[in-house]
């Protein structure tokens, strides 16, 4: 009576290291198929899709690439209890980006992970509820039906993104304008400022201007360039053109 619970204790943790074991061997597995083979984007570890259902996401998937997403669909065995550790596990290892949508599933279970949407749960639950009636005819309809409805929401951000940075770009760009007219050298190049036709405090305003002038086109080319970097060139705008006195 004694000894029961204690060897019912002891084989719950053996069990509980021993599906931990397995699962980190699939976990490494699956990268290993990830990095072999990057352009693949259905891997069936747990068997449960059907010919026609790869092809089906694998169509889907090169369509999303239009809207520059990667979207990624990993099945694993129904013995796989955490799907969502393995996707977050996968996610990191492999160093995904905002970019990458990887979706796992376990025949009960679908878990979406993508940067592109960090701070929205909603959009997964919605995506739930979307997928159901495909999960009710086939396992790759599901996967489909989920996958499209985080392919808009990434889109319909990203879109509301570009339009709050295209607001904010030209918010810059009128500032900039009023600073070129109140430069009392009349936004001269620092070629054109030579040390002989102005004192230090024109010199160093002129180079203060180009400065300004130079963060201005980078925003407007956009590479690498975010929302917060137009909104601190507004702020720097601001406090130089304060600096240049009433117009």
């Amino acid at each position: 009576m004694i000894l029961r619970p204690y060897w019912f204790v002891l084989g719950c943790l053996v069990f509980a290291c021993s599906v931990a074991i397995s699962q980190e061997a699939l976990v490494g597995e699956i990268e290993g198929a990830l990095r072999a083979k990057p352009h693949e984007v259905v891997y069936d570890f747990g068997h449960l899709l059907k010919p026609g259902g790869v092809t089906e996401l694998r169509q889907l998937a090169e369509g999303f690439r239009a809207d520059g997403l990667r979207f990624y669909f990993v099945t694993v065995p129904p013995s796989s209890m955490d799907v969502g550790g393995l996707a977050e596990s996968m996610y990191g290892d492999l160093q995904m980006t905002a970019n990458d949508v990887l979706l796992t599933f376990n025949s009960t279970r679908v878990y979406g992970k993508t940067l592109a949407l960090k701070g929205e749960p909603q959009a997964f639950e919605d995506a739930l509820r979307a997928a159901q009636p495909g999960f009710r005819l086939y396992n790759a309809k599901g996967l489909a039906l989920f996958a499209q409805s985080l392919r808009d929401r990434i889109v319909q951000r990203r879109s509301v993104a570009r339009q709050q940075y295209d607001d904010r770009l030209k918010e810059a760009e009128l500032l900039f304008q009023q600073v070129s007219v109140n430069m009392p050298l009349g936004g001269l190049s620092l070629q054109e400022v030579a040390p002989d036709h102005t004192d230090d405090a024109h010199h160093d305003m002129a180079s203060a201007f180009l400065q300004l002038d130079g963060e201005l086109r980078r925003c407007q080319q956009r590479s690498g360039i975010t929302l917060a970097d137009v909104d601190r060139l507004i702020v720097d705008l601001q406090k130089f053109n304060k600096q240049l006195g009433p117009t």
